[in-house]
């Protein structure tokens, strides 16, 4: 699967840049993913930057951070709202920028961009963009059909309602966001825990995969 450099995903995210700030499920694990990252490190890169928030963060755990996504409107946003000047926003295909960067980088985190991805490809590069001792901290989505993942789903849909209340104010999203968030939806593809776990299995040594609610999961791997 590999679709987030297409127009129309581009596009897509272009008008979820142009959304304002506001909770959401992603948010909800960026705590333990910055637990994953125990020391302070050099230089970080942060796949699928969106608007910045991560990279903001990580720029707390690394000297110097690089954030980049293909969605124009993304980067412009991420250098409005969250720029530092340790942070370095950058419009591009990871695919392309991991090209020839061999033991370049310390950490690597991505929050839901991999399930737009050649996930193999690109976490074969991360590995090996990795410099001795770096971290890569991957959270994104899954689906698959086991009654685990269906408990956790009933679970999620019944928490969610009171998060959004207790998080935002209201029980819901406005029909604008949900629009945009449902058409953008329709190009997605997730991979299954075990997808993830064969696919690791190849790329990477030893890892940890943790799920959560909301159909999250996070990957972590210490180089």
């Amino acid at each position: 699967m590999n679709n987030g450099t297409t127009e129309k995903v581009i596009e897509h995210f272009n008008r979820v840049a142009r959304l304002p700030d506001t909770w959401d499920h992603n948010q909800q694990y960026q705590k333990f993913m910055l637990k994953q990252i125990k020391s302070q490190y050099k230089l970080g890169l942060d796949i699928g930057c969106g608007t910045g928030e991560m990279s903001s963060k990580l720029s707390e755990k690394c000297d110097k951070v690089i954030g980049i996504d293909v969605a124009p409107v993304m980067i412009y946003e991420a250098t409005q709202r969250n720029l530092k000047e340790n942070i370095k926003y950058i419009k591009a295909d990871v695919d392309k920028y991991l090209n020839n960067k061999e033991n370049y980088l310390d950490v690597i985190v991505s929050i839901a961009a991999f399930h737009h991805l050649d996930y193999e490809v690109i976490l074969r590069k991360c590995e090996a963009a990795l410099r001795k001792n770096g971290v890569l901290v991957i959270q994104d989505l899954y689906h698959e059909n086991t009654l685990t993942f269906k408990f956790l789903s009933l679970i999620g849909a019944v928490i969610h309602p009171v998060l959004m209340l207790t998080k935002t104010g209201n029980l819901k999203v406005t029909k604008e966001q949900a629009a945009i968030w449902k058409n953008h939806g329709q190009d997605d593809h997730y991979n299954s825990i075990k997808e993830i776990k064969e696919m690791a299995d190849k790329c990477l040594g030893i890892y940890k995969i943790r799920r959560h609610l909301f159909w999250r999961y996070t990957l972590v791997y210490y180089k």
